[in-house]
């Protein structure tokens, strides 16, 4: 993230929590952690967007950090559901006929 848009996410966070009183110092650490390379505008972006939902102060780092984290695995594609296929629907008689089999399977193995 580049200094500019490290100075618009803290602008963005301000906004959202005028509330809260924070020191020049606070402010220059943000801005040093926000421009390492592992965050994004984007991604910080939608996760501040996320905590201004949840939270009515302004978040300690390692809350943004965490939703940070959690907002990358939503993106990521191999953490979602499988891909939509060809599905198709058994009838009911037929799926209701595999379930009992599949609960005789499962009673003789109890017994075994």
């Amino acid at each position: 993230m580049t200094p500019d848009e490290a100075d618009r996410i803290l602008f963005r966070i301000s906004s959202i929590w005028p509330q809260t009183t924070i020191t020049d110092g606070t402010i220059s650490i943000w801005r040093s952690y926000l421009q390492e390379p592992t965050y994004t505008f984007d991604t910080v972006t939608r996760a501040i967007d996320r905590l201004a939902g949840e939270s009515k102060w302004w978040p300690p780092w390692a809350t943004l950090v965490e939703t940070v984290a959690a907002t990358k695995r939503a993106d990521d594609s191999t953490t979602r559901g499988l891909p939509e296929g060809d599905r198709q629907c058994l009838p009911l008689a037929e799926t209701a006929k595999r379930a009992h089999a599949a609960r005789m399977l499962l009673r003789e193995s109890e017994t075994c």
